[in-house]
Formats: structure tokens, sequence, C-alpha cells
């Protein structure tokens, strides 16, 4: 899910006004991959700032843009190099008197010289400025992740629509199994009649009847049928009870809490539902290629292709989810 959050506030102290913007920007990504534009002063903090991410976001390529504005009656420091004036004074003045020219160096040439005047404008962060970054970036964290919870809903909508033209799919191919069945039996049936015509040998009823009930249990699809029904029900659970943009900011909070609980006890967190989503899709597309291979009537292999189409779409959407 994509998502866009922007935070500025003004940290005052003694020294003045300095002013902290921080925009947070997210886009659709597998894993979590954060990428911070700090300015060099905030630098020290940036592992500080990923830990308090990675408490938010799970997934997602997440580029985080931090501005520091310095309003300062004083904000540039100039020094002077003076003991450097001094030896560039020294040289110029035997330099002239080596090329015989009276006209001694001037001040204003000496100042152009490099390294001779100094200008700093680099302010130190007190503990206070600290802790207002971190404050203004949990405020952009929270705008951020209202947006991709509202893009999350409508992307929730959206998998359930293609999953209740899936389901529709499998109950179609699920009323066909009988007669799929009974449409191999006299394809085995015929065949074997074809091969013993014009034999003279005798055949056990009996136990013809039973190889080809062997070969038609082999072709028969309803574990694949009863395994694709377990595998829609736990889809439609995962997306049911997602996370959604109802649910407040503290909920999102306290479930980032809990994976970083469950990682300070050396449990395995729970993983995230768009892992749990991706690999029950897999397994959607494993079972509808399995009985694509068994079918032998044209309404199920039609209905196998837009079955796998929406499947497409499901695995297309998931790599969104988080």
């Amino acid at each position: 899910m994509t998502g866009f959050g922007i935070s500025s506030g003004a940290h005052v102290d003694s020294r003045g006004q300095i002013t902290i913007e921080v925009t947070i920007r997210s886009v659709n990504g597998r894993y979590l991959e954060p990428r911070f534009h700090l300015p060099r002063e905030y630098l020290p903090f940036e592992a500080g700032l990923k830990k308090c991410l990675q408490s938010e976001f799970q997934r997602g390529t997440i580029d985080i843009f931090v501005v520091r504005k310095v309003a300062l009656k004083r904000a540039h420091q100039i020094h002077v190099q003076e003991d450097l004036a001094a030896q560039y004074h020294q040289e110029l003045l035997k330099l002239s008197r080596k090329l015989k020219i009276s006209e001694p160096p001037s001040l204003s040439m000496i100042l152009n010289l490099p390294e001779v005047i100094q200008v700093d404008s680099q302010v130190l962060v007190t503990q206070d400025e600290e802790a207002a970054l971190f404050r203004i970036f949990e405020i952009a964290m929270k705008a951020c992740m209202k947006e991709r919870n509202r893009e999350g809903e409508a992307l929730r909508r959206e998998l359930l629509n293609h999953l209740k033209l899936l389901q529709t799919q499998v109950g179609l191919i699920a009323s066909f199994r009988l007669q799929i069945n009974a449409t191999l039996h006299e394809r085995y049936l015929s065949k074997i009649r074809q091969k013993f015509e014009g034999l003279n040998l005798e055949v056990d009823g009996s136990r013809l009847l039973q190889e080809i009930v062997i070969q038609v249990d082999k072709s028969d699809i309803a574990e694949e049928l009863s395994r694709l029904e377990e595998h829609l029900d736990n889809y439609q659970k995962i997306l049911t009870n997602s996370v959604s943009s109802s649910q407040s900011w503290r909920a999102q909070k306290m479930a980032g809490q809990k994976i970083a609980d469950q990682k300070k006890a050396g449990k395995q967190p729970d993983a995230p539902s768009g892992k749990k989503l991706d690999f029950y899709t897999q397994e959607l597309l494993r079972e509808m290629n399995t009985i694509g291979s068994k079918s032998q009537i044209t309404d199920v292999t039609q209905a196998v292709v837009e079955s796998k189409t929406l499947i497409e779409r499901l695995r297309e959407q998931i790599q969104n989810v988080e």
C-alpha cells in the first residue's frame, strides 16, 4: 500500500528557533526497506529512527525526508585564523621584496586567501531537540499509516470481490465433478472394450469394474476441491480479520509492540497478513493446476482458466498487502 505523511514542528531553546520537518512516503514492497534522507546533524539518530519505524511498518519501501531549519540571530559563527593570516602576510612580504614591489599586501587580499575566514553554520543538537525530532517523526508515521490504512481498506474490498468470483468458479467446477467421473468411467470402459474387441477372451466383469474405479479415483478432483475450499476459507478469514482503517492508531501500535515483544522473548513473531495471503495464493494456484491437468470437460477447463486469471489478480494485489 502506498502512503504519505508529513509533519513539522518548531523546537525553541535558548539559542533561538529550530524547525524540524519530517516527510514519510511509502510505496509497495514485499520487504521493509527504509531509506533515510537526514541532515548531517541527525545522522547519529538514524538507528533510533529506524527502530521506531520497524515497530510500525513491516513491509514496503519507506522514504523518510527530514529537514532542519535554524533561525537564530547568530546562526553562523565566523572564525578568523589569525596565525594562518600572519603566515600569509610574511610570505607575501618576502615575495614583494623579491619581486621589488613596494606596495605591501592589503588586508582584503589576505582575508580572501584560502582558510583565513571560516564560517561555521552548524548548531549542535541538544537533548530537547532530539526528543522533538522523535516526537515529530512519530506524528509523521501516524499520518502515513492513516493513509496506508485508507488505501488498504480499498484494497481489501477489491480482494474480497476477486475472492467471491473465485469461489463462484470453484463451485461451478465442483458441480461438474460427478459428470467428470461418469465421463471418465465411460471413456475407460470404451477403451478396454476396443482393446479386447475381436479377441476370444473371457473378461472378469467385477475385476474390470474394480480397475475402472481405481482409474477414475486417481482422476477424481474431490481432494483438490476440498483443499481449495479450505484455502478459500482461510483467505476469507484473513481478509475479514485484517486491520482496517477504522481501527485506531493505538491498536496499530499495540500490534507493533506485540511483534517487538515476541522478538525480544526469542519467539517467532506472527507472520504478516501479506505473507500468509501470498502462501495461500500459491496453494490455490497449485490445486487449480492439478484440476486443470485432470479436466476432461470443456466447461471445467474454461472455469479453470478463469480461476487462474482471478488467482493471478490476487497474487498481484497481495504484493501490496502488509
